[in-house]
């Protein structure tokens, strides 16, 4: 398999539901502001409930200490 070699960088959000339904966006690049408006978006267009937002900043990598 041959391999290019270049890094790449791409990002997840994701949300589930209390029935289990999830709903999620790749992107590529940082998760910035507007990622984030646009998943909201997308989140809220279908709901026919209120929802409620928990949003966590866990850090995926990083040095081990």
């Amino acid at each position: 398999m041959k391999s290019t070699g270049a890094r790449f960088r791409s990002s997840l959000i994701s949300a589930i539901n209390n029935l289990g339904q999830m709903r999620f966006m790749l992107t590529e690049g940082n998760l910035n502001n507007g990622v984030y408006v646009e998943f909201f978006k997308r989140l809220l267009g279908g709901a026919r409930h209120p929802v409620s937002l928990v949003v966590m900043a866990i850090p995926s990598t990083g040095p081990v200490r």
